[in-house]
């Protein structure tokens, strides 16, 4: 074999010239490179099915109220040999903040990236969790998407205490006047299981204004009229105008929580007068 084998290259020098022979030389070990059935570390990565277990994450009244930890089972399986290691993404939908990350792992026995993510909840929680895995310096368009519910149990409704309206709002001559309408609201759940808190506002024709009914806040920010963040009263600041036409206006408070459920509507009118 080697007789012959050195023969060939004789002949391939003797025909095509040293560059020739050279550069079947180099074809043949770069086909060595990768032994056939591997992926080549060259291969676009594409990533499929993100698995999340247990999805959804579920409480019932019989695991009481109480702080757990849930651990969270991450796998995603890609084509092709990535460059760094496919990174879950995970953060609670509405909630301002960069997701919290980790480096998934590759298990040879399932042939998957997987990881075990610690998740801090009550059983109460009611969220919505928003995940995807990217590889790191990938297309932004190369991730896979999975959502996460939250089912905590609620041991109660929202309960709406109070409200504040003026009686009178006095339109003014010129320009516009602000004033504020708020409902202080509590849950046996606290704060963070309340969805929305609202008011709606209808004219003496007993229609809605535009826009009603109108979400309070209780943000502690200056857009909002709300003057202190997580005290349990929910704000709005609105304007009047002096193109404003005296009327009575009847308003209806509620808050819903994460579970749908509504406390009692507490009522109130306000008149803007001249």
């Amino acid at each position: 074999m080697n007789v012959k084998g050195n023969r060939y290259i004789r002949t391939v020098i003797s025909r095509f010239g040293l560059l020739s022979a050279l550069g079947v030389g180099l074809l043949t070990a770069s086909a060595c490179d990768n032994p056939p059935g591997l992926p080549s570390a060259a291969d676009p990565v594409r990533l499929h099915t993100l698995n999340l277990t247990p999805n959804p994450v579920a409480f019932e009244p019989t695991d009481g109220v109480r702080d757990t930890t849930v651990e969270l089972s991450v796998s995603v399986s890609a084509d092709g040999v990535p460059d760094a290691a496919p990174v879950f993404h995970w953060y609670v939908a509405g909630v301002a903040g960069a997701p919290e990350t980790v480096a998934l792992t590759y298990n040879n026995g399932t042939d998957r990236w997987e990881a075990l993510v610690p998740l801090e909840l009550t059983t109460t929680t009611l969220a919505e969790y928003r995940t995807y895995v990217l590889v790191p310096g990938s297309a932004a368009s190369n991730r896979v998407e999975a959502v996460l519910p939250v089912q905590g149990f609620t041991a109660g409704v929202p309960l709406l205490e109070s409200v504040q309206a003026p009686a009178t709002v006095r339109i003014p001559a010129s320009g516009s006047q602000p004033f504020s309408l708020a409902a202080t609201v509590s849950h046996p759940n606290g704060l963070s299981a309340l969805f929305r808190v609202v008011v709606s506002i209808r004219g003496g024709n007993g229609q809605a204004l535009p826009g009603s009914p109108f979400t309070l806040f209780d943000d502690g920010g200056g857009a909002s009229g709300d003057p202190t963040a997580g005290d349990g009263t929910f704000t709005r600041r609105f304007t009047v105008a002096s193109t404003n036409m005296p009327d009575t206006y009847t308003l209806r408070f509620w808050a819903l929580d994460k579970a749908g459920q509504s406390s009692d509507t507490l009522s109130a009118t306000m008149r803007f007068e001249r």
